[in-house]
């Protein structure tokens, strides 16, 4: 009874790891936060490694979605020239292959960051981490042990992602240097997630197994 319990308390510790607010800027990094306030020129968060630690904030129009805890995703605009356009969003339930819009033409006429932006949601919409190495590295670890484990982790989360594994994307917006660098970059960072997250449940997981096999 012992043993289940620890690993019931070991399986809850490993989705904890990942119950934070995700901010991604226009360029494609991402931030592990706590969103404390959104303002009208402004984002306020703490870094969510140290929730107790100061107070930062970045410019609205330097991000380009939030993703809550609660899997609520928050998108923001971009300024393109002198005006400011909404980036088209697919409707929650509509099918992820949707990729918006597909006249090349619509990518050359815009600023590099607004192309970066609307490769970066492409990628967040379509992008699903097939191939990633997830599941291997994750059974890697939990049957052998996290040490084992780490070799396909670091193997897998550094290789970008290509060809099919990137998914349904528009082959005219990948011919666009800007759009194809923004989407295999915001893909490669998916893709190392899950790799990371398979890593981490995996090695967790071991524990409780190690300890159930190894008792007298």
């Amino acid at each position: 009874m012992k043993r289940i319990a620890f690993a019931f308390i070991a399986l809850i510790y490993s989705c904890n790891l990942f119950s934070q607010d995700v901010i991604t800027k226009i360029n494609g990094d991402e931030i592990l936060a706590k969103v404390l306030e959104i303002n009208p020129s402004d984002i306020k968060y703490k870094r969510f490694d140290n929730l107790q630690g100061p107070t930062y904030s970045i410019f609205k129009s330097d991000v380009f979605s939030i993703k809550y805890e609660n899997g609520v995703k928050e998108m923001f605009t971009v300024i393109n020239s002198d005006k400011q356009v909404t980036v088209p969003t697919a409707p929650a339930n509509a099918n992820p292959t949707i990729n918006y819009p597909n006249n090349s033409n619509y990518l050359s006429n815009m600023s590099e960051d607004s192309v970066c932006k609307i490769a970066t949601q492409d990628a967040e919409n379509i992008y699903t981490g097939r191939n990633s190495g997830a599941t291997i590295t994750g059974f890697t670890s939990l049957l052998l042990s996290p040490l084992y484990g780490l070799a396909p982790a670091i193997i897998c989360s550094s290789v970008r992602p290509s060809g099919y594994n990137l998914g349904e994307v528009n082959e005219e917006k990948m011919k666009n240097p800007t759009y194809e660098e923004c989407y295999t970059k915001k893909a490669r960072k998916k893709k190392a997630a899950k790799v990371w997250t398979g890593y981490i449940i995996g090695s967790i997981c071991f524990i409780p197994l190690y300890i159930s096999i190894n008792k007298p």
